[in-house]
């Protein structure tokens, strides 16, 4: 049987209580101000949300459907989805993009110029897409204000190669972090770089291009077994620091704690290899989100199975971890 998946928004309305430096201090509840569901008949997903600079929201994610809300949408085959919702969740537009082939949205940005760009992976050379290279590929789109595709392009090749963030860096060029099979590759990825060192399965993999989706220099990092990077920020001195899981123990990676610990590195603007970080215990962390602190410190979230080494006060198998 068939289980649907929509996409259900809700916008919370937060009450906070002036701080009085009192553990005790009571704070107004939370209230739920509306909830929304947008979907067809099929599996859709949302994954990215943002507050766009007019009010209103743009959630990404994936959608098989083609009835309900979805409405460009022709071939039951999984689509990039794009929302845009009003303050009362009223849908402004919908837009999808993709092929006859597998195409699984994972980021949205607002861009400089009003618009936005969209990051995932995808499978297919037809419809939106026009250069796959193998089963999956990196794929980044560049959209004006009204969702119309201004270009788009796609890295990777022959094996499965995502893309899971997207920022739009100092120089107004875009920056992915996902990973790459660098089995698959036969240890391409290093674009830009003459030495090209074959590691393992999948690789931390940070691609940066052109403000036209051109490439400028592609690097990978990890070791021989499953590293993978889900979310990027930019650096003060305008390098760019990542983040994810790492299996591996050797190569670039060092430190470890356990079978799978959170990753963090940091590369220059050019992307060269500055310093990397393991953090974990003897189960498995894995990291989804980093954010760049005022004070230029970085913040890092995502889960831990572990009690021991770094991880302190556990709560159950698995935990929140920050």
């Amino acid at each position: 049987m068939k289980i649907n998946s929509a996409i259900v928004l809700s916008a919370l309305s937060i009450g906070i209580a002036g701080c009085s430096g009192s553990n005790n201090e009571s704070h107004s509840p939370v209230e739920t101000a509306w909830v929304k569901t947008f979907g067809g008949s099929e599996d859709d997903v949302a994954v990215s949300v943002i507050a766009a600079s007019d009010g209103t929201y743009m959630v990404l994610g994936t959608t098989a459907s083609t009835n309900g809300d979805i409405t460009d949408n022709a071939v039951a085959e999984n689509d990039f989805w794009l929302l845009k919702i009003d303050g009362e969740g009223n849908v402004v537009w919908s837009k999808t993009y993709g092929g006859s082939g597998e195409d699984i949205g994972q980021s949205v940005i607002q861009t400089a110029d009003g618009g936005y760009a969209i990051a995932g992976y995808s499978q297919s050379s037809d419809g939106d897409g026009s250069n796959n290279e193998g089963f999956h590929d990196q794929w980044l789109l560049k959209l004006d204000d009204q969702g119309n595709i201004e270009w788009e392009n796609s890295f990777g090749f022959a094996g499965h190669d995502h893309a899971y963030d997207v920022l739009q860096t100092a120089d107004g060029g875009y920056l992915l972090s996902g990973f790459t099979d660098i089995t698959a590759s036969g240890g391409q990825g290093n674009y830009g770089k003459s030495a090209e060192a074959l590691h393992g399965v999948g690789e931390f993999w940070a691609v940066k291009t052109d403000a036209s989706g051109t490439l400028q220099w592609s690097r990978y990092f990890g070791g021989t077994n499953n590293d993978r990077a889900y979310a990027v920020v930019q650096a003060n001195d305008g390098g760019f620091v990542l983040t994810g899981f790492a299996e591996s123990n050797d190569f670039d990676i060092s430190g470890t704690k356990g079978s799978y610990d959170f990753w963090v590195i940091k590369i220059t603007a050019t992307g060269d290899l500055a310093w990397e970080r393991s953090f974990g215990g003897s189960g498995i962390e894995e990291s989804y989100g980093i954010a760049l602190t005022a004070n230029n410190h970085y913040v890092i979230a995502g889960q831990t199975y572990s009690t021991d080494t770094d991880v302190t006060q556990p709560h159950g198998n698995s935990d929140f971890w920050v």
